[in-house]
């Protein structure tokens, strides 16, 4: 028996020997197995080939994919290779970065990466059969560009096996501009960066590194070669003009130019001079005795004191050393919010250049104890918007002590008694101090200013609260009927808001008409505007103040025109208003003009020697349209700032 499994343990291992032996034949004499192709690692421009459209985010993506002939059903090199493209406008997207990544998985890119060519063309050829269904195409460009979110925009890759499949990618995405500009001796490209902003800044938004993007090094192929140019990775069509502005990054060169093409490549080189930047340093000297190193300071030029631009923010640290940079030349106020040191403010004549203060002495300010108190009202009713400050300067807005006020029953158990709020601040330095309530509802209370010391736990502060109603009804000035169109955009103080239809009532406003205004307007109409003064005031049985106005609204064609500094908020006075091509007037000192036709014109136009107009909610200057608001603000920018 055992002779026997022995021999057919033999055939069986004869007859496995010759399947194998079968199976591991070529299907022709002398024919090989295929090798796999030579692995390479360096890009190589290509031109796009056959498309179909596949959309991903902000990129859409087109490729190659007919089915290869059965004779070329052979395992083929795999590869990539297409054009980058601008959506906007159909042009090549040159010196763009891209990256072959892996969509799961650990591990770093397939390829090393590349930039494309002058007309946008990127190859990748030989890539590892690893790639195969794995891969995530990343539009990079550049790691520090001016935008948070755009280095990681990226396409899938759904196949890379067979034939080489070209793709046709189209994204979105900012201008590109070169420069025209002579670097100070000892200077390059790479010791410069660009500040991209909607006006031109100056102090703290000077100092603001949020919208910093890098000048790139000059190319020898594209639209401007020899010359530094950016790229922005952000779409910017919805805007007008961007203020593009190069900085030396040892802050010491400035010089800037008005970008008004924000699509595609911009066909001119940007001109710009620079100039030494104007700067404003100085050094403090720690007494001995000073427990706190480190002093906040404010600037601000004296002009920009009636108008909304906030300071500039600095301060000193250990070393006691201060400077502010890319300021205007002119009159500036410096001033202190530190507590712990006595009040310090300068007036300094900013000169263009470098600025030295010298040494400055400060006077140590220990603490003292805490303030505390109550505001209270004489309604007793008050509970507005408001906040409480104690601050060197009065009427100071962000000082170092600041807190919310919560108006609240005097008693928690008799929701109707007398509402009041909690001032707190601990810590409080000796010396004199300024306390005031900043209300945001239209209610100011420059009568409760109150001066205190530390320590003071009995404080109290009472607003004269007095308020009014306003009751307001527009109609057809030709026929009395109500206009149900109508609308009433309004504002008292910092409180504003829009009443739409042919009547409506407000309740609780200051007693005070004067800064009640308003503008009506009504489709067909001309707009009307006036004050809380322009109504019927009376008193109610129950003591109310109460304001009661009819507004008629003519037929015809009619807006007021504001025309302002976008970068201050400053009225702009001599502004000339066309409709259709016909002069309507010119502001005033207010900036401010009244518009009356029979007929609305079909576009507007404003124009001012040295400046142009911005693009807003209520004006586009590329078309000549203006929306149906009774008031159309215009906002502009000087060309040359």
């Amino acid at each position: 028996m055992s002779k026997l499994v022995r021999w057919s343990a033999l055939v069986i291992v004869a007859l496995l020997f010759g399947v194998v032996f079968w199976r591991t034949r070529a299907p022709g004499d002398g024919a090989a197995a295929p090798q796999p192709a030579e692995r390479r690692t360096t890009g190589e421009a290509e031109a796009a080939g056959p498309e179909l459209s596949v959309a991903s985010s902000r990129a859409s993506v087109e490729h190659a994919t007919s089915a290869p002939d059965a004779a070329d059903a052979a395992p083929q090199a795999l590869e990539l290779h297409g054009v980058l493209l601008d959506r906007a406008t159909n042009e090549p997207l040159f010196a763009y970065e891209l990256r072959l990544g892996r969509m799961r998985g650990h591990g770093g890119d397939f390829a090393p990466a590349l930039q494309t060519d002058a007309d946008g063309r990127f190859a990748w050829r030989a890539l590892d059969p690893s790639c195969e269904g794995n891969t995530r195409l990343k539009l990079v460009d550049h790691a520090a560009s001016e935008s948070r979110r755009n280095a990681a925009e990226s396409v899938a890759i759904e196949s890379l096996s067979g034939a080489a499949q070209p793709m046709r990618i189209a994204i979105d995405v900012g201008p590109t501009a070169a420069f025209d500009v002579a670097f100070p001796a000892g200077y390059a490209t790479g010791d410069f960066e660009a500040f991209i902003s909607w006006s031109r800044p100056s102090g703290s938004r000077a100092n603001s590194e949020s919208t910093r993007t890098p000048l790139r090094e000059p190319l020898t192929f594209g639209p401007h070669p020899g010359r530094p140019w950016l790229r922005l990775i952000e779409p910017r069509s919805e805007q007008d003009a961007l203020w593009v502005e190069l900085r030396s990054k040892d802050r010491r060169w400035r010089g800037g130019a008005w970008l008004k093409q924000l699509v595609g490549v911009v066909r001119e080189p940007l001109s710009v001079r620079l100039e030494p930047s104007t700067r404003l340093r100085g050094r403090f000297v720690w007494p001995t005795e000073c427990e706190e190193r480190w002093i906040q300071l404010e600037l601000a030029p004296l002009a920009h004191e009636s108008t909304r631009r906030r300071p500039a923010s600095g301060g000193a640290g250990e070393n006691g050393e201060f400077e502010f940079v890319f300021l205007e030349p002119g009159p500036h106020r410096l001033w202190s919010t530190s507590p712990h040191f006595a009040p310090l403010e300068l007036e300094v004549d900013v000169r263009p250049g470098d600025n030295d203060l010298g040494v400055i002495a400060l006077a140590p300010r220990r603490v003292a104890g805490a303030i505390r108190g109550l505001v209270r009202s004489r309604s007793g009713r008050f509970e507005g918007a408001c906040h409480v400050s104690l601050s060197r300067r009065a009427f100071e807005h962000g000082a170092y002590f600041d807190h919310s006020l919560d108006f609240e029953p005097l008693d928690p158990s008799d929701p109707s008694s007398e509402l009041v709020a909690s001032i707190e601040f601990d810590d409080v330095t000796e010396g004199e101090w300024y306390v005031y309530v900043h209300c945001h509802d239209g209610f100011e209370f420059p009568a409760a200013l109150a001066t205190v010391q530390a320590p003071n736990e009995e404080l109290e502060i009472v607003l004269d609260d007095p308020t009014l109603d306003v009751r307001v009804s527009i109609v057809e000035a030709e026929s009395g009927r109500p206009c149900a169109e109508a609308s009433v955009s309004w504002d008292c103080g910092d409180a504003h808001d829009r009443e739409n239809g042919a009547e409506f009532t407000l309740q609780r406003l200051p007693l005070a008409p004067e800064r009640f205004e308003w503008i009506a307007s009504a489709p067909g109409r001309a707009s009307v505007r006036g004050t809380g003064l322009d109504f019927e005031r009376s008193q109610r049985p129950d003591g109310k103040v109460e304001l009661v106005g009819r507004i008629a609204l003519p037929l015809g064609f009619g807006r007021f025109v504001r025309a302002y500094s976008r970068s201050d908020g400053a009225p702009l006075e001599g502004v000339e208003v066309f409709g259709d091509g016909e002069l309507l007037g010119r502001t005033g000192v207010n900036g401010v003009l009244a518009l009356r036709r029979d007929a609305p014109p079909q576009r507007l136009e404003f124009r001012k020697p040295g400046w142009f107009v911005c693009r807003s909610r209520d004006f586009d200057p590329r078309t000549g349209r203006y929306s149906d608001d009774g008031e159309l603000f215009a906002a502009f920018e000087p060309e040359q700032p």
